[in-house]
């Protein structure tokens, strides 16, 4: 069984946007387009798929809400890796 992660009401809507205007604010030399095929390459080469144009874009394509705002988001923030001391 498939579970929807998109947004479907005004108010889930309103959520994603406000998040992707916030993530958009962060590097500020990139436009709208720029920052959204940048963290979905970035999402795709994390998870070992390939990327290349055809890729993105099919990803995108078919890619639910919020995985799209994780993946701005991974991209806009990225998780610093844990160190551990011995």
């Amino acid at each position: 069984m498939t579970v929807w992660k998109r947004a479907s009401t005004p108010a889930e809507k309103s959520v994603i946007m406000h998040d992707l205007e916030t993530s958009w604010n962060v590097p500020a030399d990139l436009r709208l387009g720029q920052l959204i095929v940048n963290a979905v390459s970035k999402h795709l080469k994390d998870t070992g798929q390939m990327c290349n144009d055809r890729a993105v874009s099919f990803a995108l394509f078919y890619m639910e809400d919020e995985d799209l705002r994780d993946a701005i988001d991974k991209f806009v923030n990225p998780p610093t890796p844990s160190t551990t001391s011995a």
